[in-house]
């Protein structure tokens, strides 16, 4: 689920720069670059680290963001309002239709984030069976005891080194399942849960200036354009194709 984070958190940030205002429009994104923020201290059971929000949030903010029990459900509660807050402002002036679409596409990403960090929750509260681990060690503690005796003819001074190895080979891979059980905790064998964050943020920061440079070249075509002369022809006739331009020279 967490690979699927920095895709899935930038595809509101289009959506909502260009349906939204500027005030909801930076709000909303603002707490699309917190999303993963929040998300990794929840997973990671910390209560998080203010100068990673700095620019992001104000201070009031900031605490009521960490006071909450589940921080990633609070960024997207937050998204949630703001978005229902911009949806009735709008209603008020701008055509009904363009509204309940705009609203739609929002409400399907915000609902594809909380989709994405209930997998993420999965993954991480859900350990492997208790039958299956103390099954796995017993088996484990039994065979590395008892193979030196069998061996022990065969390999004869080279048992202790050779069981040795063994011992290793198997415990290493008991080790590492253990640490896959839960992928999202600090440790160098574990996601990177701060480059997605800075993924996530490089992602909205570029969205919302191409968006920005798009709408002026948009504006700058719409009014440099010249105007389509418009040809009126009778029902029931025709339309004749239009003539080719003639090249100077022929």
């Amino acid at each position: 689920a967490w690979p699927r984070t920095p895709s899935g958190a930038s595809q509101p940030a289009p959506h909502v720069w260009m349906s939204t205002t500027c005030s909801f429009a930076s709000a909303v994104c603002r707490w699309v670059v917190v999303f993963p923020i929040a998300a990794k201290n929840y997973l990671r059971g910390d209560a998080g680290d203010a100068r990673e929000l700095d620019g992001l949030l104000s201070a009031g903010e900031i605490d009521e963001l960490f006071a909450a029990p589940n921080q990633c459900l609070y960024a997207l509660d937050t998204m949630r309002c703001l978005v229902n807050a911009w949806a009735a402002r709008a209603a008020k002036s701008a055509p009904p239709e363009l509204v309940a679409q705009s609203f739609a596409a929002l409400a399907r990403q915000l609902d594809a984030l909380t989709g994405t960090f209930g997998g993420m929750e999965r993954i991480n509260n859900t350990p492997l069976p208790f039958v299956y681990v103390s099954h796995l060690r017993t088996s484990l503690l039994v065979y590395l005891t008892v193979v030196p005796f069998i061996f022990g003819e065969a390999w004869g001074w080279f048992t202790p080194i050779l069981a040795l190895v063994v011992a290793w080979a198997l415990l290493g891979i008991e080790a590492a399942a253990v640490e896959c059980e839960r992928p999202v905790r600090g440790c160098a064998n574990h996601m990177p849960l701060e480059a997605f964050c800075a993924v996530v943020a490089d992602n909205v920061r570029q969205t919302l200036q191409h968006s920005a440079g798009m709408g002026v070249k948009l504006r700058r075509r719409i009014w440099d354009a010249p105007p389509t002369p418009v040809r009126r022809v009778r029902l029931g006739t025709s339309v004749p194709p239009p003539t080719p331009p003639r090249t100077p020279g022929r």
